[in-house]
Order: C-alpha cells, then sequence, then structure tokens
C-alpha cells in the first residue's frame, strides 16, 4: 500500500513550510530598522491592492524601503527588498484592478 497520511499531518506539514518562508522572509538577526521596515513594507504591499488603499499602501511601503536603508543589511539585500516587492506588486495591481472586475462584470451581465 501507498503512504497514507492523515489530515493532522499534511496541517503540520503546511505550518511547518510557513514557518520555514517567514523565517527566511524575517530573521531573528534583524536588526529593529530592518525588521520595521520589512513588517512596513509587507503592509504597504497588502493595503495598496485594495481599490483606494493604494496611496497608503504607497506611504507604508516606502516608509519601509527608508527604514530598510537605513539599517545594517547589506546593501545587496537592501536592493532586493527595494526592487523585488515593485516586481510582484504590478502583476498583483492588474489582477486585483482589470481581471477580476472583468471576469465579475462578465459573469454578472452575461
Amino acid at each position: 500500500m501507498g503512504c497514507l497520511t492523515t489530515p493532522q499531518t499534511i496541517d503540520a506539514k503546511v505550518v511547518n513550510n510557513l514557518k520555514e518562508i517567514l523565517s527566511k522572509i524575517i530573521s531573528k538577526e534583524d536588526n529593529g530598522l530592518a525588521l520595521v521596515g520589512k513588517i512596513l513594507m509587507i503592509v504597504g504591499a497588502i493595503i495598496s491592492t485594495i481599490l483606494y488603499g493604494i496611496f497608503l499602501g504607497w506611504i507604508f511601503f516606502i516608509a519601509g524601503i527608508i527604514f530598510i536603508w537605513f539599517s545594517e543589511l547589506p546593501k545587496k539585500v537592501k536592493w532586493l527588498w527595494s526592487i523585488i516587492p515593485i516586481v510582484i506588486w504590478i502583476p498583483l495591481t492588474i489582477l486585483f484592478f482589470i481581471i477580476i472586475p472583468l471576469l465579475y462584470h462578465s459573469i454578472v451581465i452575461a
């Protein structure tokens, strides 16, 4: 027979994987400025996916970038934390502001 797993072991694996991913993003070695900057950038990216949250989200995001650039992280990490969220944000914006409303209106009107 194949390997059978229970839902509890699957849930435990998912939780452990999420913990590993989050520990790579926000590490325990981050000083205060880097930690605050990363949290502000993540919150800003989430808020900016809401239609009228773009302006508030960008304020959080820019404040996070400022905190990260004044932290003691290496320059390569600072550049990555400054560029990658913007690259991820553009497709999310297209998805939430253009594609999903178009799909919604095509289903409701049809």
